[in-house]
């Protein structure tokens, strides 16, 4: 099973090796691919939304939700994420992150930041960039939670997320994995290739061959536009 975890490593993987090879300006090419992968992610949410009629606010937001937690995640006393409304915001604490524990267990805490600083805020741009996300705190540097608001989160409207539009984790992997092949092959040409091809690597070794081929069956699928 495809869970939270193999999701960060592949992002971390990519991170690792582009630092790696100190390829020019390569955290900047990582946050523009980390931007574009969450805002088609948005974008989806938003298709679904729109089809069905509803406002692009932070009620359909939550309740067009592309996934859920695995078992991983719901099942591990370390791992507890809690909502509260703050006036007419959504506070939301989640301590035991899959993904900033992934990234400080690859010794890639500078990554984690980068990639936990902005994805939820682009997310949200990809649904609609009249929304505002913020992130107020992140679950490093001594930090046990990240905290962050949905501003104006429309608290009275809100609706159970849709278990039809959940995908699930192997689609979220290839999603990340090829929007990051794309683009840094885009900007890195043949070098670029050459550093995803060892991503696809790493995660042969690290979760088996099988899984990897998995992956590999989401090749040519167009991840900006909704199939259902």
């Amino acid at each position: 099973m495809f869970t939270e975890r193999q999701h960060a490593f592949i992002s971390a993987t990519f991170y690792r090796l582009m630092k790696e090879a100190d390829l020019h300006d390569y955290e900047a090419v990582f946050n523009f691919a980390k931007r574009k992968y969450a805002e088609e992610r948005g974008s989806r949410m938003a298709q679904r939304a729109l089809r069905d009629g509803k406002e692009l606010d932070f009620a359909s937001y939550r309740e067009y939700g592309e996934w859920a937690f695995t078992p991983e995640v719901t099942e591990d006393p370390t791992s507890c994420s809690t909502q509260q409304p703050e006036n007419d915001d959504l506070k939301m604490t989640i301590q035991g992150c899959p993904w900033s524990s992934q990234y400080k267990e690859m010794g890639l805490a500078e990554g984690g930041m980068l990639y936990c600083s902005g994805l939820d805020i682009s997310i949200v741009r990809g649904f609609n960039p009249a929304l505002r996300y913020e992130v107020t705190q992140m679950s490093y540097g001594g930090n046990e939670v990240c905290i962050q608001y949905q501003r104006d989160a429309k608290l009275s409207q809100s609706r159970s997320k849709r278990p039809e539009n959940i995908r699930d984790f192997r689609f979220h992997c290839a999603h990340i994995y090829f929007t990051f092949e794309k683009l840094v092959t885009a900007i890195y040409k043949t070098e670029g290739a050459v550093l995803s091809a060892k991503v696809l690597e790493a995660f042969a070794e690290a979760y088996g061959r099988e899984n990897a081929d998995a992956l590999l069956l989401y090749r040519g699928h167009d991840f900006t536009l909704i199939d259902d």
